[in-house]
Order: structure tokens, then C-alpha cells, then sequence
């Protein structure tokens, strides 16, 4: 990683696998947005490319997946086509982009392919990124035939506690719906439905918490959230090697091909949750049970700071 954040971010793996090499390039959606490269225009300007005749005859496949919060296009190449297609086909988008639109270039292939590529990202260092903002916890709700839908979101623990520990505590509370939360919802005689999502706000990462309760239930609900990420928390302190080994599994799944490994690294390196775990998702298992619970307790601060109850 970077020691100074910058617009421009090359993350690669060796991956000896097979006689392909794959990238992807992950796009700031909002960033580009704000200096006129709509999708459309995003894509025009990566379709001339990948159509041209310099281009077009090598590429074994190629796909473009605009998003909300970023845009992916992902390229497949011969190993042995990687200089030509670093020259051909990444050099006129780079040149084409504003250096202040945050992009991510993430490659897996044979070393030779990687070495051709990291030249040519040398060439379009970036700028430096500026300091975010900090990321306001934020309270939103909507009534509908009785219901009420309670929406809050704030900063992405990743930032404070690490990129690691932060990914287990979320594959501890999300894991099927977010098992632990929803059964005390229900034992408590309270039919809410809880999801707990990450995007970016402003650019920075963060989390989302959705709770749909009766109308006039919600802080009951909320309440009770807190109480069991606490309870988690204490469990997961005592014995996280369960939920370490789960996290783990999730992280290795990005390695079932050589384009979910691209796309996944440069989703996770875009995002801000850390493209070092996919590079190596051994790193998760390495976090500490202390560290899994003050992640998990992260995770309800958002809420805690909307009904402006104490931090932990």
C-alpha cells in the first residue's frame, strides 16, 4: 500500500496458474461523475480501445460493470500479450483519465506480465488524495402500512481497527443474515428485520445499518442490536477462531479464478477495506480475539452515536 494515498493504485498477485493474465481497472463513481466522465462516456472511451485493431485480436475477454459506487471494466490476455496490451489498451485510458479520479489497476498473472504493466503504471503516478472528511454517523427513517425503516450509517471501522479484524467482525454479524441478531430480535417477541451493508460516503468508507421494525418499535429494535453485538463481542473474545476461520473461507473464495481475484482485489483496494487481505487472506487469521471485539463493537458505534448513547 501506499504511504501517502493517491489516486493511483497498482495492486498485483503472481498467479502461475494458467497462460492468462487478467486485470482490473475500479473507478471512483462519484469522483468521475463530478469531472464530467459519465458512465456512458466511460465506457465509450474503454470500448474504442478494447475494438481497436491494435487491440481487439488479442483479447480473450473483456467486460464493463458500472456501479454506484465504482465502475470495474476487467481485461483477459495471453501472459505473453502483456506488454503489447499494457502499451495499446491501458496506456490511452490512464492518459484519457483526470490523475484526480481515484483508479485502481489490480493484475494477476505471471511475473513477467506484472512487470510490463507496473511500468507502465509508474507513468501515471496520481496525485495525492486529499484527507477525508470524517465520516458523521447519520440517522434516516421512512413509515409505510405500519412499518417503520430505520437507516444509519457511519464510519467503516477499517480505518481505526484495521482492515482485517474489521472483516471478521462483519462476516460474524452478516453471515446469513445476521443470525445472532435476528434470533434475539425474534426471542424478544420483536419481528424486525436487520442488514448491515458497506459502501462509501463522500468517498470514504463506510457502513450502513437497515433496521425495518413496527412503526414506533425502532429504538427497542436499535437497542437491542447494541446489546447483542455486545454479547458477540464478549464471545468472540474468549473464542474467535470459529468466526476467524470463516472469515478466511470468504476471503479465499476471491481465488477461484483469475478474474474474481482482479475483481475482487480492485473492489476491495477501491472501497477502502483493505486489498491486502485478498492478496493474502491468510492476514485475517492472524487477528486477535481483543481485536474482533473492539471490531464488532465498532460496528454498532454508528447507532450508539445517533441515540447519542456513551461510547464503549
Amino acid at each position: 500500500m501506499n504511504a501517502i494515498p493517491s489516486t493511483r493504485e497498482h495492486l498485483s498477485v503472481q498467479d502461475d496458474r494458467g497462460d492468462y493474465a487478467a486485470l482490473s481497472l475500479a473507478i471512483s463513481a462519484e469522483s468521475a461523475s463530478d469531472q464530467g466522465w459519465s458512465p456512458a462516456r466511460l465506457q465509450e472511451q474503454l470500448t474504442s480501445v478494447v475494438q481497436s485493431d491494435a487491440v481487439e485480436p488479442w483479447i480473450v475477454e473483456h467486460q464493463w460493470s458500472p456501479g454506484a459506487q465504482i465502475h470495474r471494466f476487467q481485461l483477459v490476455v495471453p501472459n505473453a500479450q502483456a506488454q503489447r496490451w499494457s502499451i495499446e489498451a491501458l496506456y490511452p485510458v490512464l492518459n484519457a483519465l483526470p490523475s484526480t479520479v481515484p483508479v485502481v489497476l489490480a493484475q494477476a498473472g505471471a511475473a513477467a506480465s506484472i512487470e510490463a504493466v507496473s511500468e507502465l503504471a509508474e507513468q501515471f503516478p496520481g496525485v495525492a488524495l486529499p484527507l477525508p472528511e470524517p465520516t458523521r454517523s447519520m440517522l434516516s427513517q421512512r413509515r409505510e402500512a405500519g412499518y417503520e425503516q430505520s437507516t444509519i450509517t457511519g464510519a467503516d471501522p477499517a480505518g481505526t481497527i484495521g482492515s482485517a479484524a474489521t472483516f471478521a467482525a462483519l462476516c460474524a454479524v452478516m453471515a446469513a443474515g445476521a443470525p445472532d441478531v435476528q434470533a434475539a430480535l425474534k426471542a424478544a417477541g420483536d419481528p424486525s428485520q436487520v442488514a448491515l451493508s458497506r459502501r462509501t460516503q463522500h468517498g470514504s468508507p463506510s457502513i450502513e445499518w437497515t433496521v425495518i421494525t413496527r412503526a414506533e418499535s425502532s429504538l427497542q429494535a436499535l437497542d437491542l442490536v447494541l446489546e447483542v453485538l455486545t454479547v458477540m463481542a464478549q464471545r468472540a473474545q474468549a473464542a474467535p477462531e470459529h468466526i476467524l476461520r470463516f472469515a478466511y473461507a470468504n476471503l479465499c473464495r476471491a481465488w477461484l479464478s483469475p478474474t474474481s481475484l482482479v475483481g475482487t482485489l480492485a473492489e476491495y483496494a477501491a472501497m477502502g477495506w483493505g486489498g491486502e487481505l485478498i492478496q493474502d487472506p491468510a492476514l485475517v487469521r492472524n487477528v486477535s480475539g481483543a481485536e474482533l471485539a473492539q471490531a464488532l463493537g465498532q460496528l454498532g458505534r454508528p447507532i450508539r452515536e445517533v441515540l447519542g448513547h456513551p461510547e464503549r
